[in-house]
C-alpha cells in the first residue's frame, strides 16, 4: 500500500504537475503510514474534509506539518484495493483548490 501511495504521488506530480511529495525521502518510509506533502494554498483540514464527502477518512499531519501534510495509514485490514477510492478521493479533492 505505501509502494501504491507513492506511486500515485509520483503520477500525480508528473502529470499534472501538482505539487505534492511523500515527506520522508525514499528508503526511509514507512511500511505502515505516508505523509504526503500538500500543495501550497491547501490546508490538512480541507483536504481531509473534501476527501470525507467520498466516504474516506485520512489523518492530518501531525506537529509542525499539521496544517501543511495529510497522512494515510496503511495498517490493519486495509487493502490495495481499497486505497483506489482514497486515492481517487483525494485526487478530486485536490483539483478543487
Amino acid at each position: 500500500m505505501a509502494a501504491r501511495t507513492a506511486q500515485w504521488v509520483d503520477d500525480m506530480r508528473s502529470s499534472s504537475e501538482c505539487d505534492i511529495r511523500i515527506v520522508a525521502r525514499e528508503g526511509h518510509r514507512s511500511p505502515t503510514v505516508s505523509a504526503i506533502m500538500l500543495p501550497d494554498g491547501m490546508t490538512s483540514g480541507r483536504v481531509t474534509q473534501l476527501i470525507a464527502e467520498h466516504g474516506v477518512t485520512v489523518g492530518t499531519g501531525y506537529g509542525k506539518l499539521k496544517e501543511a501534510a495529510i497522512r494515510i495509514g496503511h495498517m490493519g485490514d486495509h487493502t490495495v484495493r481499497e486505497l483506489t477510492p482514497l486515492l481517487a478521493a483525494l485526487d478530486a479533492s485536490l483539483a478543487v483548490r
